[in-house]
């Protein structure tokens, strides 16, 4: 949050994430997952509420969030997608007619990325790629429900790469989805079709209705450093609404789902977790069991001390865990209670978050300060005058008791 753009106006925040964890990348210890929510980077993170979807579905069954950056318009929706069936292009090639059609078949860090980048940090040449689907979809009616999914990663623009480029009269482009007419013109189907929000990650963007007829060719053409990985088109099985509060408990249909609060929450300081790249490849990865003496910023204000904070993740409710770089927060989920499962089916998982950060960066509002702190029903951050973060006797108490930790010099903003 508090991201300068080039009109002088900070970017919206966007306070809710879901992020899929695979069958294979977590499982029970000692009747509970564990996870770590770490910040390794120059930023303070804000962190209100946690619950762990634990997500039961036949093998042949994929069940991923509805979720996706997008710059402008409705957030991603949170809902829980289920498809079987996967439908990638006949072939498919990027701006320089390089044929990518067995790159964008594999999840597997070989990504389409052989597009000049520009000075500025996050900034490319203009590139894309051709999705040739043939008849491919043909089959599909044009009311089954179709998702277009996409994996990869984004070197972000910082707020001062956007305003140096901006200077420059380089407008930053968004992912556009574009499909050619019969006119041999391509058309925007979608004119901000999203990107993955960062490490990689698959996004999902709805297509229902726009793919049909005899032959489909797709587009997806952009200026940012965005690192396609697979693509492919999916009819739906299933669509489950998420729960504003993030509850679910589904016992029927073509999955399960049960949400799964936090059991317990221990905030540490432990250092920054070592980069490297077991390919040569970006992005990198991090080593947990090595670390690395790397130079952070720490904003200025006050940290969440550390210890428990197991009552501070369970609801959305402003009463966050404010931690810094090097700091990390332990999670438990219980999954004592879980019922088996059939023969035949796996489990996995996702993992909703609320809550914020902000960037220690010179074109970051309040970049400096950990203070103000933000709450949901700002209208922006940094709000004006007329508005305030919660200031209720268990507000304050919350402030008082758990928010000690004083990093850099004091905040004595109003």
């Amino acid at each position: 949050m508090a991201e300068l753009q080039a009109n002088g106006t900070c970017r919206p925040p966007r306070p809710e994430e879901s992020i899929k964890i695979e069958s294979d990348q977590l499982v029970p210890l000692n009747g509970q997952y564990v996870m770590k929510v770490a910040e390794p980077m120059s930023e303070v993170i804000y962190l209100d509420k946690l619950l762990l979807i634990v997500v039961d579905h036949p093998a042949d069954v994929h069940v991923y969030p509805d979720e996706r950056f997008v710059s402008s318009g409705a957030p991603a929706s949170q809902d829980l997608l289920a498809f079987r069936e996967t439908i990638f292009p006949v072939k498919a090639r990027d701006h320089r007619g390089h044929d990518v059609t067995q790159k964008l078949r594999a999840w597997d860090r070989d990504t389409v990325d052989q597009f000049r980048q520009r000075a500025w940090l996050g900034y490319a040449e203009e590139h894309w790629v051709e999705l040739d689907f043939g008849d491919r979809l043909a089959k599909v009616s044009p009311q089954t429900p179709l998702v277009l999914c996409m994996a990869g990663w984004t070197d972000y623009p910082y707020p001062e790469s956007i305003w140096a480029a901006t200077q420059a009269g380089i407008e930053l482009k968004p992912p556009v989805l574009e499909r050619l007419g019969p006119d041999g013109q391509w058309q925007t189907l979608v004119a901000d079709a999203g990107f993955p929000a960062g490490l990689p990650r698959l996004m999902t963007l709805d297509v229902t209705g726009k793919l049909a007829g005899p032959a489909c060719k797709l587009r997806l053409r952009t200026n940012m450093q965005v690192f396609w990985d697979q693509i492919f088109v999916a009819p739906l099985l299933e669509r489950v609404p998420a729960d504003p509060l993030g509850r679910h408990e589904k016992k029927s249909g073509i999955f399960r789902a049960v949400s799964l609060p936090v059991s317990k929450a221990t905030l540490e300081t432990r250092g920054c977790p070592q980069e490297y790249s077991p390919d040569g490849r970006r992005p990198t990865l991090y080593n947990y069991d090595r670390l690395d003496a790397v130079p952070v910023t720490h904003l200025s204000g006050k940290l969440t001390r550390t210890g428990d904070v197991t009552q501070l993740l369970h609801e959305r409710d402003d009463r966050f865990v404010i931690f810094g770089p090097g700091d990390e927060v332990t999670v438990h989920f219980d999954a004592g209670k879980l019922a088996p499962l059939p023969r035949g089916w796996t489990r996995s998982f996702v993992l909703r978050t609320w809550g914020y950060s902000k960037d220690g960066g010179p074109f970051t509002a309040t970049g400096d300060t950990i203070e103000p702190l933000p709450f949901h029903g700002m209208s922006k951050y940094p709000y004006g005058g007329d508005e305030h973060y919660p200031q209720d006797t268990a507000h304050q108490e919350y402030v008082r008791v758990f928010n000690t930790r004083q990093v850099g010099r004091p905040w004595f903003g109003k």
